[in-house]
């Protein structure tokens, strides 16, 4: 079991480094294809929005397949959407790459947080939150290769070279991957649109979508929040975006201890109104001491590393209580990454668009509200302390 553990953790890492492949890039695309950001926001939308649309495929390949097979259809279909992107031939093939990497991107994810569920059912250990912690590892280790790699190859050659070595990465970490998918004898065989018994499941969805918003806000807006309202010059203002990720791994590596100790809900209740506060001071402080670089420096690093740790743990934990409602669990996941997947790009667009009446500081404290949602949807949806039996 060790292997296969080491397997996921790999997985995960490498799935993220896939996800962010194209994002050191955008800026070339937007002029390539001579788009302004109002277009680009538009087809980040439509590719938003198409994965609500490609859930059901997703569920039916990893149902019918087994999610080591599906993996297998994941990786030539995303090699097919890099192409299209990379090549930058017309902005319709660009189109028909985006919505392929986003269709690629979600057959790949349901099929290795399936591989996940299998080891907790095999092992009875869940191990979502260190492995979420690797993704996150994954997404920072993509973005500095990226920023290293900027100015040495083309657009083109950095797409298919990362695409490249996605592809035979992942074809090494698969060996290692349950063959067989673990499947639950109770849960219904068709996953309902509307239904009494998928509210629990849209109330895991809603938590872990306020957690997007949060996320990628900061992961869109942080580096230009530094800039531009706490005037910190580079690379200074980069901590942003680097402290707040290390919260989240920090947090994701400690939630199992945590919850030995305070019980789930609890951790993530507490730990997110607290952390939101903290988070909140720091946003604040940082605007009215702007310019101030040393003293912006402390409260940045000190706020949105705590935001981050608040952030961190929603998700391994929402996406744990989904595996436990009662429908087939690929089914589950395709429709939660399918419309969670409309946060990465909704959140960042809300967030500029408060920004244009209220300044994108006072904007940003929206993603730190969103926070409440999962801390309070946790306080229903995830279980408490366990009570120790003594002898």
């Amino acid at each position: 079991m060790n292997k296969t553990l080491n397997s996921l953790r790999a997985a995960f890492f490498t799935m993220m480094i896939w996800v962010g492949i194209l994002v050191p890039r955008i800026p070339d695309l937007k002029d390539h294809f001579n788009l302004t950001i109002p277009e680009l926001s538009r087809i980040f939308m439509i590719v938003g929005v198409s994965g609500i649309f490609l859930s059901k495929l997703v569920s039916i390949t990893v149902e019918k397949y087994g999610s080591k097979k599906s993996i297998y259809f994941g990786l030539p279909l995303g090699f097919f959407a890099s192409l299209c992107v990379a090549l930058q031939i017309s902005i319709p093939v660009f189109c028909l790459g985006m919505v392929c990497f986003s269709f690629s991107g979600f057959l790949v994810n349901t099929s290795i947080n399936t591989q996940a569920n299998n080891y907790r059912t095999e092992t009875g250990r869940d191990v979502m939150s260190q492995l979420t912690a690797f993704a996150n590892i994954g997404a920072l280790s993509g973005l500095a290769m990226g920023a290293l790699l900027l100015k040495v190859v083309t657009t083109t050659q950095y797409i298919l070279g990362m695409q490249t070595l996605v592809t035979i990465s992942f074809l090494a970490i698969t060996r290692n991957l349950f063959i067989k998918d673990s499947v639950d004898p109770n849960a219904s065989e068709k996953l309902p649109w509307f239904s009494k018994k998928v509210i629990p499941l849209y109330l895991i969805i809603a938590a872990l979508f306020a957690q997007g918003l949060a996320e990628w806000s900061v992961t869109d807006w942080g580096a230009i929040l530094g800039r531009d309202e706490f005037a910190m010059k580079a690379p200074f203002y980069l901590v942003i975006n680097i402290f707040f990720q290390l919260g989240i791994i920090t947090s994701r590596f400690l939630v199992e201890r945590a919850t030995r100790y305070f019980g789930l809900k609890n951790f993530v209740f507490w730990n997110g109104i607290f952390a939101a506060a903290i988070w909140a001071t720091s946003i604040q402080l940082s605007k009215n001491n702007a310019g101030q670089t040393s003293l912006v420096l402390i409260f940045v690093i000190i706020g949105f590393f705590a935001g981050g740790f608040g952030v961190g743990p929603y998700w391994p934990s929402f996406l744990s209580a989904a595996t436990k409602v009662p429908f087939q669990l690929p089914a589950v996941f395709a429709r939660v990454f399918s419309i969670i997947s409309f946060s990465f790009v909704f959140g960042p667009g809300l967030i500029g668009q408060l920004s244009k009446n209220f300044g994108l500081t006072h904007a940003m404290f929206f993603a730190v509200a969103s926070m409440l949602i999962p801390s309070c949807l946790g306080l229903k949806l995830l279980p408490g302390r366990e009570k120790r039996v003594t002898n």
